[in-house]
């Protein structure tokens, strides 16, 4: 038996591909958002959009930081923390951003940062818990 769902999120896929302007007049937008995370800020930012929520600004920056644009990755990332976003990845992806720009003090205080949202976890995930260690140890070396 086929999905229904799974069959329409790979046609608008595939029609985003096509034609963008079509798959957006045959689906609106009930489908943009089970496209895969870097797809859709990529395509918030073909469109024009502009992050708004802290979450937002997170994302942007991650993306941008991968894609080689450090600077406005981390003026981004931030922001994020600016704005109260206060979870683990985003300590740990300002700390890389810093590091790369090779101000290892601050990359330093946002580990510390990463180490002590992630402390606050009760319990502490397993998939934190061995970014701890990593952190923890990595933090060492700086």
């Amino acid at each position: 038996m086929v999905d229904l769902y799974e069959f329409e999120k790979k046609r608008f896929q595939d029609l985003l591909k096509e034609s963008e302007g079509y798959a957006f007049d045959r689906y609106g937008w009930t489908l943009f958002y089970s496209l895969p995370g870097e797809e859709i800020q990529n395509m918030k930012a073909k469109l024009g959009w502009k992050p708004v929520s802290a979450l937002d600004q997170y994302n942007t920056g991650a993306l941008l930081c991968r894609s080689g644009k450090l600077a406005q990755g981390l003026k981004c990332l931030e922001d994020a923390e600016a704005m109260g976003l206060d979870v683990p990845e985003l300590f740990y992806n300002l700390g890389l951003a810093y590091e790369k720009r090779e101000e290892n003090k601050r990359a330093a205080t946002c580990f510390q940062k990463f180490i002590d949202v992630v402390e606050k976890e009760v319990p502490i995930r397993f998939s934190h818990q061995a970014d701890l260690d990593e952190v923890r140890a990595h933090l060492k070396e700086l």
